[in-house]
């Protein structure tokens, strides 16, 4: 047909189309619709993730962060101490601010921690769809699929179910709603942008350090989007590597010490085979989520490193070949692919940091990358060849309800540490004594002490120089009244760490029951050196002052743990009964009063509460007490009972 043939019923911008009365137009119905569907992704997710809802803590940092940690339990008190002080050799202040508003809410219930981590799970899923509907201009199917791909995926089960793991689900959301911010100021050049964008670097930064990767990321946005990279888009993000340079050094100076293993552990070549193994190995695992575990140990050296890792270096050179080849045609796979390299780059285990040599939990952020080459890769080929746009949609909602089920699945490993320890075991028999370790204590916890004591002595058998095998095991010892077999696994534990806080504290309390006073007294002072706020050693120590009669500094300890724990009956009735010996009767009686108030059913309380009232020479209230105290099987002595009623 001619073009003056042709025709055409698409009205020009003279002419509009026409609308039936109360007729909407498309393009107002369209961001209806986008937003309709993405609350369908979300409910979807939430729906995927729904059993972590009902999971406990477990003993994989949970008992560091919340279960064991008097800095959490007073945020009033503690607060500038989030900023001031490390926790689990990371520097993270707002996450431990988001964890301790938590537990003053609920104390030490699991729920509304899972809740949480969840809901910015949620939020994140939204973010990431905003994200990617603003850099793939406007895309909304694509951004639909990058989202769902981003809330459903099993790698990402870890950091959701983990509660420990709050940093990552709370340093992503700023991350995100930083890069949303910086791609307004980008449209807009208005400071008005350019500030929240700044500010929500920073709450993302002080939550995880792994955000210290975003100023870079905001250079490849500005590559990707063809804006100009010169002076002034350089000093803009000034302050954003400063920041980033700043919270790393931090970060490296508090684990250097700790968490980042001894360099000459593994020699630079195996260290780069790592370090290659971890950049493919997490590539595939993206497309196919499989031998999933919370612990991925470092392979053996003895005999020489897997066949595996040392394919992977030749792999990942033919990654990045592919990946520099395609810039000729298309930017898109370049910037997918160093969203996902500069964000997880940091953790490919060039220098160890802790015990893996992979971590699910590293694929939060950095995936998203990959999912939008994934996304926009479909799309595309959907464009080119239209008669395959519905066997395509179909695959992958075929392949979205896989990674659906794997997920759901893996929720279950979450629900207690038993579950999640033994799934570890399973995936790495013999290879990951921390695994043993970690369920014994579990096992301790529920009182199961010969299975405890079989994954520990499993655990050393595995590793002669794991330390915490020794301690723990020392402890199912300790409970079981084995005091000299404690003694001995204490200080084992001990001369392989000799700044171990709780071993010098554990060891103070097999002293004491060995009647070691002494030795007791110097091992729960060096564990409150180590430890400054340690109200366990707190608690020792006091008890062994008041059974050497230095009672003014017993209800000095006595009143340190109180300032932590407030709500310790037997810590409230111990003090009492210093200041009973040191005849501050009524100091003694508020202590014992207060006792009474929180557990109204320990016969104890009740008889030094008698005393008290008999030293202020109330004789009517100490009968009534001491006769309360009898009724609940307390001894009382008879002669004490007849000369109070007489």
């Amino acid at each position: 047909m001619s073009k003056k043939q042709k025709t055409t019923a698409t009205p020009t911008a003279k002419e509009p189309q026409q609308k039936r009365a109360g007729q909407k137009s498309a393009s107002n119905k369209q961001p209806y619709k986008s937003l309709w569907l993405l609350g369908g992704v979300v409910l979807f997710t939430a729906l995927v993730l729904f059993p972590l809802l009902q999971a406990d803590f477990v003993n994989w940092d949970d008992d560091i962060y919340i279960l064991e940690n008097p800095l959490i339990a007073n945020i009033g008190a503690n607060f500038t101490t989030y900023f001031t002080q490390a926790m689990a050799s990371n520097y993270h202040p707002l996450t431990m601010v988001s964890l301790a508003i938590d537990y003053a809410l609920v104390g030490q219930k699991p729920f509304l921690f899972h809740l949480v981590n969840l809901l910015f799970h949620l939020l994140n899923t939204a973010l990431v769809f905003f994200f990617i509907k603003s850099i793939s201009k406007g895309n909304t199917e694509v951004a639909l699929l990058v989202a769902l791909l981003f809330g459903i995926h099993p790698m990402h089960v870890e950091s959701v179910a983990w509660i420990s793991e709050r940093k990552d689900v709370l340093f992503t959301c700023f991350f995100l709603l930083s890069m949303l911010a910086y791609l307004r100021y980008t449209e807009t050049n208005a400071l008005k942008w350019w500030l929240p964008a700044f500010v929500f670097f920073a709450i993302s930064v002080l939550s995880k350090p792994a955000a210290v990767t975003l100023p870079v990321i905001l250079l490849l946005l500005d590559w990707y989007l063809g804006r100009s990279i010169n002076l002034k888009s350089l000093l803009e993000k000034l302050p954003f590597f400063i920041l980033a340079l700043v919270i790393g050094y931090v970060t490296v100076e508090i684990q250097r010490h700790t968490a980042i293993g001894s360099f000459e552990s593994y020699t630079i070549p195996q260290r780069f085979m790592f370090a290659s193994y971890g950049l493919v190995m997490y590539i595939v695992k993206m497309f196919v989520p499989w031998h999933l575990s919370v612990l991925h140990p470092y392979p053996s050296t003895t005999g020489g490193l897997p066949f595996i890792y040392m394919l992977a270096p030749a792999l990942a050179a033919i990654l990045l070949a592919a990946v520099a080849w395609s810039v000729k045609r298309t930017k898109l796979v370049a910037f997918g692919f160093l969203f996902y390299f500069i964000n997880v780059a940091l953790v490919l285990q060039f220098l160890s940091v802790g015990m893996a040599i992979m971590s699910e939990r590293y694929t939060y952020v950095p995936y998203i990358g990959l999912f939008y080459v994934v996304a926009m890769g479909a799309y595309f080929f959907m464009k080119q060849k239209p008669q395959m746009a519905t066997a395509i949609r179909t695959t992958i909602a075929g392949y979205a309800l896989l990674l659906a089920l794997v997920t759901f699945n893996r929720t279950a490993v979450w629900q207690n540490s038993e579950l999640l320890w033994t799934d570890v075991i399973e995936k790495y028999p013999d290879k990951a004594p921390v695994a043993h370790n970690n369920r014994g204590t579990y096992y301790r916890t529920e009182k199961r002490y010969p299975e405890a004591l079989a994954d520990y002595n499993k655990a050393i058998s595995l590793s002669v120089d794991y330390q915490l095998p020794y301690l723990n095991r020392g402890n199912v010892y300790f409970n079981t009244n084995q005091n000299e077999q404690a003694l001995a696994d204490y200080n084992k534990a001990i001369e392989l760490k000799d700044d171990d806080a709780k071993a010098y504290c554990n060891r103070s309390a097999v002293y004491f029951q060995l009647n070691q006073l002494e030795k007791g007294l110097a091992d729960a002072t060096r564990a409150i050196e180590l430890q400054p706020i340690y109200p366990d050693a707190w608690m020792n120590r006091s008890v062994i002052f008041a059974s050497l009669n230095r009672h003014e500094e017993a209800v000095a300890d006595f009143t340190s743990y109180l300032k932590h724990k407030p709500d310790t009956p037997k810590m409230l009735n111990w003090r009492g009964i210093s200041y009973r010996a040191l005849k501050k009767y009524q100091e003694a009686l508020a202590d014992f009063n207060s006792a009474i108030k929180l557990d109204p059913n320990v016969g104890e309380y009740y008889a030094n509460r008698s005393y008290a009232h008999n030293d202020l020479g109330n004789r009517a209230a100490a009968l009534t007490d001491a006769q309360k105290a009898k009724s609940m099987g307390f001894k009382i002595d008879d002669a004490y009972l007849q000369g109070l009623g007489n």
